[in-house]
This record gives structure tokens, C-alpha cells and sequence, in this order.
């Protein structure tokens, strides 16, 4: 099995992420990880993105992940690519979604900046065989998705800047018998890795990593405890920056 982090972000095409590319792969070789799925923002950043066509941008978009490969080659850790995306909503409530298992010329193809709500992520991607989860469902100030237009949901996001409720998380995918997932949500040098899975070796490209998705359960990394430390522990250095 290899251990594989499932929602990480890169500076430049994720604008809130600050991590350099020889930081983040060396954060992840010396943690023991096998594979890293890049999820960057294809919402938050695409406007910052240079070009002026949308095939420029996503070029720029897909010139992190080569950039990772190459990287990635030195330290034996498999590069794949996903997305995060921002769904519509009727009240405007933020909502964000994990998509596995495209191409490039899916992207190229498919402009998701702001056009489509949750059904409508769903049906496209169920169209073209992608695994697609909620990211963070229960973080504060974010709307819970409907389970009906899904594949799975984080049962953990290890983002410890935010009060992610991941103990409503685990019970909603049950509830709801919906593939559950777990990532670090990485974006900072200095933050600690805590979430993933372990997948089978033979997942090396995103079509394998979508496909074992939505047939089976990943066994996935969970560590709340260090999750809630950490959060203590910032909260704590926040008030005294204060």
C-alpha cells in the first residue's frame, strides 16, 4: 500500500497557499508519504492566473503539477492532480468540492469558474467518471452539501486554522453511506500533516485514483488529536499577535 495525502495545495495556482514546491515535497518525503494529489483552487486564483485565454491559464495551472513531478522524482513520491471547486448556491453560503479522476483536456474543456452548483458538479461528473467529494462539509461557515449529489465527503480535513467539526463529518458519511475521505487541507510550510489514506500500489495516475474512489473505501489517516492540538496551539499564538 502506499500512503498518500488527498487534498494539498501549491503557491501560485492556490494564491491562499505559501508553501515553495521544494518545501512541500520535502515536508511530504520526510513524513513518509508515498504520493501527493494536488486539489489547488481552479475558483479562488484563476483570475490572478497569466494569459489571457482560458487555455493559457489552464496551461499555467497544469505548470505546477510538472513542476511537482520533476520534484517529486527525486524523492520517489508519485504527483497527481485533482481540483478544488467552488459550487453556486442559491444563498450564496461558500461550498467546496474535491474532483478526482480527469484529464487535461477535461479542464481545458470544461470552464467550472462559477457555473456550476452542486447537481450540476455532479452530473458532469458523473458524465466523465470522477470521483467527487465535499471538502470540509461542516467547516463553520460553510454549507453542508446534498448527499444525494456526491460520492463521499472529508470525514477529516486537517486544516487547523479552522474549526472543522470532523466528528459531524464521520457521522454524515455513515449516515449517509457516502465514501469517506481525509487531507491534511496542506498550504503552509510549518503545518503539520496529518490526514491522507493508503492506497493500492498500483495507483499511479488520476483515472486509477478515481476509479478505486468510487468503488471502494479508502482506509484513511486520521489525527485529531494532533489536529486539535495544533488548532490550540494557533489560537493561542493568534491571541498573543493580537
Amino acid at each position: 500500500m502506499k500512503k498518500f495525502e488527498l487534498h494539498c495545495h501549491s503557491s501560485g495556482p492556490s494564491i491562499c497557499a505559501d508553501v515553495t514546491d521544494e518545501q512541500l515535497i520535502e515536508r511530504y518525503a520526510n513524513a513518509g508519504y508515498d504520493g501527493i494529489v494536488l486539489t489547488n483552487h481552479i475558483n479562488w486564483s484563476y483570475n490572478n492566473y497569466p494569459g489571457k485565454t482560458h487555455k493559457e491559464k489552464i496551461d499555467y495551472y497544469f505548470s505546477a503539477v510538472d513542476r511537482l513531478k520533476e520534484l517529486g522524482k527525486k524523492h520517489r513520491l508519485t504527483i497527481l492532480f485533482g481540483l478544488e471547486v467552488v459550487a453556486l448556491t442559491d444563498d450564496g453560503v461558500h461550498q467546496e468540492f474535491a474532483m478526482f479522476g480527469f484529464d487535461r483536456q477535461f479542464l481545458y474543456e470544461n470552464n467550472l469558474v462559477d457555473r456550476y452548483n452542486q447537481k450540476q458538479l455532479f452530473d458532469l461528473a458523473n458524465e466523465h467518471k470522477l470521483f467527487m467529494s465535499q471538502t470540509h462539509p461542516f467547516r463553520i461557515g460553510e454549507k453542508l452539501g446534498d448527499p444525494r449529489y456526491m460520492h463521499g465527503a472529508e470525514a477529516f480535513n486537517g486544516h487547523y486554522h479552522h474549526d472543522n467539526n470532523n466528528e459531524k463529518a464521520i457521522e454524515f458519511c455513515k449516515k449517509h453511506n457516502l465514501k469517506m475521505l481525509s487531507g491534511t487541507d496542506f498550504h503552509h510550510a510549518d503545518q503539520p500533516i496529518l490526514g491522507g489514506a493508503f492506497l493500492p500500489d498500483y495507483i499511479d495516475n488520476e483515472r486509477a485514483l478515481a476509479d478505486f474512489l468510487l468503488n471502494n473505501q479508502a482506509d484513511i489517516i486520521i489525527d485529531q488529536k494532533q489536529c486539535l492540538i495544533a488548532r490550540e496551539n494557533y489560537l493561542n499564538s493568534h491571541k498573543e499577535n493580537k
